[in-house]
């Protein structure tokens, strides 16, 4: 088995084309494991909310009412909000761990979406290859 080092340095010897497979293989792997991960912990707590809806602990609001109850601000474009006020108006946390953020929207199914991105950028890639060795050639 290769180690960490050798792996890099493998790695860094290959062409660029080759360096952006190599990453976006990488990434899709993080991403994947990432993604399992935070969907099961949304299933559990979506299981756990709905076991204490059905025990009767927690009632339900339509989000539409939810909505016009609570108002939404609205702000003046040239004086608006700071990161504090916006999110205290919008009830929520900064984010922790950027790889919350990686893949499909949470619960989706994989629509392609990456793949195609990935497709997009090799095309990208050896088009440039391409040009890169038509100029060395004149």
């Amino acid at each position: 088995m290769l180690t960490e080092k050798e792996i890099i340095s493998a790695t860094l010897n290959q062409p660029p084309e080759s360096r952006a497979i190599i990453i976006d293989h990488i990434l899709a792997s993080l991403m994947k494991s990432k993604r399992e991960e935070t969907d099961a912990l949304r299933a559990e707590e979506a299981e756990t909310r709905i076991r204490a809806y059905e025990r009767g602990e927690i009632t339900s609001v339509p989000g539409k009412q939810n909505i016009l109850e609570k108002g939404l601000p609205s702000y003046d474009f040239r004086n608006s909000p700071t990161i504090e006020e916006l999110e205290e108006a919008q009830g929520v946390k900064p984010l922790q761990d950027i790889t919350a953020l990686f893949g499909t929207w949470p619960g989706e199914a994989d629509d392609g979406f990456e793949e195609e991105i990935r497709r997009l950028r090799q095309r990208d890639i050896q088009e440039v290859s391409d040009h890169e060795n038509s100029q060395d050639r004149c």
